[in-house]
């Protein structure tokens, strides 16, 4: 289990810009492909039914660059479909109290999202 704030961190002090791009050394390993799996999901479906942070994705700038860059590689475009993240399981207790009322976010994932992204 891992922060959000805690990658972001990790992110913003380990980055080699313009690349590599990846959580370690210079090639996609199975630690990318499984933060992507969270990553892509969190506004859609893990962050709406679990409350877990009051900011989007999009708020945490070197989370979303990185989410960013993997998603523009054509291995994880292809085989994502966003449409399905928000038919994810319901809350655990249903009508149940939330830690976070978050509301879903439609982000733009072909957005740029090299060092200049990061400067805004």
């Amino acid at each position: 289990m891992f922060k959000v704030s805690e990658v972001e961190t990790f992110l913003l002090t380990t980055r080699h810009w313009p690349q590599p791009n990846t959580l370690f050394g210079d090639r996609v390993t199975e630690s990318d492909v499984r933060l992507w799996v969270t990553l892509a999901r969190f506004d859609l479906g893990y962050n709406p039914h679990g409350g877990i942070s009051e900011r989007p994705l999009t708020a945490f700038p070197s989370l979303w660059a990185y989410a960013r860059d993997l998603y523009q590689r054509p291995a994880f475009r292809e085989t994502t479909d966003f449409t399905v993240f928000g038919l994810g399981a319901p809350p655990a207790i249903p009508g149940g109290p939330k830690r976070i009322e978050v509301e879903p976010v439609d982000a733009d994932w072909d957005a740029p999202h090299g060092p200049a992204s990061l400067a805004a």
